[in-house]
C-alpha cells in the first residue's frame, strides 16, 4: 500500500468539500431566474445570459465538480483492494462518499454566506459532480428534466425541487441499492431547504457591468429590484 493514492483521496475529497461561494465577492451581482428573464426580455438573449457566462467562478464550480468527483472515484477504486470495509459495498460506495462530499460543500456555502436575502444556486456544481459521478441512465434525464422545469417556471428553485425525487427515482430503478439515489435526493434537496429556512430566493450570481458596479456602490442593494 502506497501513501500517494491516500494522498490523491483526500485532495479530491478537500476539493469537493471546500466551500467555495461561501468565500464570494460581495461585489458581484445576484440574480433570481425569473429577474434574468425580465432582463432579457427588456434587453437581449445574449446580453443578459453573457452576464451568466462571463461570472469565472460558474466555470470554476464546473471544474471542482467534474474533477473532484472524478479523481475521487478513480482513487477510491485504487484502494479498494487494500480498504476492505469499502470494497464490500464499492458498487454503490463509490459515488455515495464523494456525493455526500459535495453536499457537506453546499451546507458549508450556504451557512458561511453572509450576505443578507441571498442563497447561491449550486447549480453548475452539482450538475457537474452528478454527470461524473452517476450513470448517464440516472444523470442525464434527472437534470434535463430539471433543467425544463427550471426554465417553463423560470425558477432556480424548481431545479433542485425537481432533481432531487428524480435521481431517487432513476436510482431505484436502476441500481440494485438505494443509497445512491438517496443521497442524490439528499445532495439536491439540500440548497432549497435551506433556502426555504432562511426565507431567501436561489440565485445566481452573475458578472456585473461596470456602470452597474457603480450604481451598486451609490444606491446598495437596489440593484437587485426591477
Amino acid at each position: 500500500m502506497t501513501l500517494l493514492p491516500w494522498l490523491l483521496l483526500a485532495f479530491s475529497l478537500g476539493l469537493l468539500a471546500f466551500p467555495f461561494p461561501a468565500f464570494y465577492s460581495r461585489r458581484h451581482s445576484y440574480r433570481a431566474l425569473a429577474e434574468l428573464d425580465i432582463e432579457r426580455r427588456n434587453a437581449s438573449w445574449w446580453t443578459t445570459w453573457r452576464r451568466v457566462l462571463r461570472f469565472p467562478w460558474h466555470w470554476a464550480e464546473i471544474f471542482r465538480g467534474a474533477a473532484g468527483s472524478w479523481m475521487a472515484v478513480r482513487m477510491l477504486d485504487a484502494l479498494a483492494p487494500d480498504w476492505p470495509e469499502y470494497a464490500a459495498t464499492a458498487d454503490w460506495a463509490r459515488s455515495v462518499i464523494p456525493l455526500l462530499v459535495v453536499h457537506v460543500s453546499t451546507v458549508l456555502s450556504a451557512l458561511l454566506f453572509r450576505s443578507p436575502g441571498k442563497q447561491p444556486a449550486p447549480i453548475f456544481f452539482t450538475s457537474a459532480a452528478t454527470l461524473t459521478l452517476l450513470v448517464p441512465a440516472i444523470a442525464v434525464p434527472s437534470l434535463l428534466l430539471a433543467g425544463a422545469v427550471m426554465l417553463a417556471f423560470k425558477s432556480l428553485s424548481a431545479f433542485f425541487l425537481v432533481l432531487g425525487p428524480s435521481l431517487l427515482a432513476l436510482g431505484l430503478v436502476f441500481e440494485r441499492e438505494p443509497w445512491i439515489g438517496v443521497t442524490g435526493l439528499v445532495v439536491a434537496i439540500a440548497p432549497l431547504l435551506i433556502a426555504v429556512g432562511r426565507n431567501r430566493d436561489i440565485v445566481l450570481p452573475v458578472h456585473r457591468s461596470k456602470a452597474r458596479a457603480g450604481s451598486g456602490e451609490r444606491s446598495g442593494d437596489s440593484e437587485h429590484k426591477l
